[in-house]
This record gives C-alpha cells, structure tokens and sequence, in this order.
C-alpha cells in the first residue's frame, strides 16, 4: 500500500453551507442569496398583465399548432373546417391551462412570470378561473388583475391570493 501525501491542515478547513448552523432566533445571516421570508412577496400587476400576455401567446401558439395539424392531415381549410380546428385548439389549450392551474397553482404565463396561487387551487374552481381568464385574454386579462394585491378579480376566483414564487429549495 501507498501511503496518501500529506494533508495540509489549512486546506478545505472552510465550512459548507449546508453544514452551517442556524443562527438562534431564526436570524438570517446578511450573505444568504436566498433568505427566508415570513410573508410570501405578492404578486404585482404588471407581471400579471404579462402573465396574460403569455398566456395569450399560448392560446395562439396551439391554435396555430392544430390549425397546422389540420392543413398537414388534407384539410382544404375551408370555414367550417377552421372554426372545428379551432375549437379543437382552444380545448387543448384549456387542458392544458386547467392541469396546470390544479397541478402547479398557476396557468403558464403566471408559471413563465414565476407568479403562483397561494393556497392549492381545485380542479372546479381552476376550469372556472381559466374560462374568466381566457376570455379577459381579449383585453389582457385587464379587468381581473387590476385592483390591490389580495382583492383582484383573479385572486376572488381562484379563492386565494398570487404571490411570487419562491427558488428551488426555498421555503
């Protein structure tokens, strides 16, 4: 056997992060890039009229998508055809709005502004919140998220208040 060299006693002699201990009283040290709030900030109104704008882009992205769908598989596109397509289109983008509502509390544009619901959101009251919420899509989702934090009209229909979401590993 080989003996191992020497180890310096001054190398690696810096503690780990995760092998600190917490500072008595639930103090948080001044260097934490991540440090715990009490309260969860709330969501601002101009996140959530991006939010809506986003969301907006991907109702028309899948509409885009299956009216694709539709020209590649022979249809002749005419009128009728389109308006079916469409719907076909608006429905997928209502699932897919709906599972992420009850899933991860919040539709994807709210998701892609790291916005979220506060409490869980169940699955008859997310499919009611995504009909109001696409159809203020229109004007931008306008009419629900103006007002004060807590009293908007999204967070009255989601039966809690939006709040920012939180780095991975954050309480």
């Amino acid at each position: 056997m080989t003996d191992a060299p020497p180890r310096h006693p001054e190398q690696l002699d810096v503690p780990l992060v995760w092998e600190l201990e917490p500072e008595p009283g639930g103090a948080t040290r001044e260097d934490d890039p991540f440090p715990a709030h009490s309260q969860p900030l709330p969501a601002g109104t101009g996140r959530l009229l991006i939010a809506a704008f986003l969301d907006l882009g991907v109702v028309f992205a899948v509409l885009g998508l299956v009216w694709g769908i539709a020209a590649a598989k022979g249809a002749s596109l005419f009128p009728l055809q389109l308006f079916f397509a469409g719907l076909l289109g608006l429905e997928v983008a209502s699932v897919v709005a709906v599972v992420c509502l009850a899933a991860w509390r919040g539709t994807p544009g709210l998701l892609l502004m790291s916005v979220q619901f506060a409490d869980t959101v169940t699955l008859s009251r997310a499919w009611w919140l995504w009909v109001v919420w696409a159809a203020s899509l229109i004007l931008l989702g306008v009419p629900l998220v103006i007002g004060r934090a807590g009293r908007r009209g999204l967070e009255r229909l989601a039966g809690c208040a939006t709040t920012r979401r939180s780095p991975p590993g954050v309480a």
